[in-house]
């Protein structure tokens, strides 16, 4: 089982996509990581919706995780405004 570890810090500017990914690996299992990255390689090639990958996001980060859920959110937010 992984160790909790805190999702990344979040200044003015908003959270620091680094940070959570580094996090974000620490605390999901492999194979959750890797379906994480396989999602927004789908949203930045447009054959999946945001909606679609904050559900994704949903589903492999779980409850224990909200914390990094919040935090992807307000990542693709910057992303995409």
């Amino acid at each position: 089982m992984k160790t909790f570890q805190p999702a990344a810090t979040t200044s003015s500017a908003g959270p620091d996509g680094k940070a959570f990914f580094r996090t974000a690996r620490a605390r999901l299992a492999p194979d959750a990581f890797a379906a994480l990255l396989a999602s927004i390689k789908a949203l930045n090639a447009k054959t999946r919706s945001r909606q679609q990958t904050l559900e994704d996001a949903r589903i492999l980060f779980g409850p224990a995780s909200a914390d990094l859920y919040a935090e992807f959110d307000e990542l693709l937010s910057q992303h995409l405004s």
